[in-house]
């Protein structure tokens, strides 16, 4: 798996994997679709701080504020674990 080097390349390999792991995903889901989905598919990691990932994400992406330097971890454990679960 390629290992992220900034949120935006997280956020992208997570939107990637989303797609393939839950293809019922309707076509330009939101973030928080995309997780909600991702949170009935058995995976395990810690919610509330990919909650304040995806938050400190969007704020930057949509709200003007500088780009998260090393926040989501969480994003990218996420990343790994659909990739355990998507069909090949």
């Amino acid at each position: 798996m390629p290992s992220a080097n900034s949120s935006q390349e997280a956020f992208a390999q997570l939107a990637e994997v989303l797609k393939s792991a839950i293809p019922s995903l309707p076509p330009g889901f939101t973030w928080r679709e995309g997780i909600e989905h991702a949170m009935t598919a058995g995976v395990r990691v810690d919610w509330q701080k990919l909650a304040a990932e995806l938050g400190s994400y969007e704020e930057f992406r949509y709200g003007g504020r500088s780009a998260p330097v090393s926040e989501y971890s969480e994003v990218a454990s996420l990343t790994r674990a659909l990739r355990e679960v998507a069909p090949p």
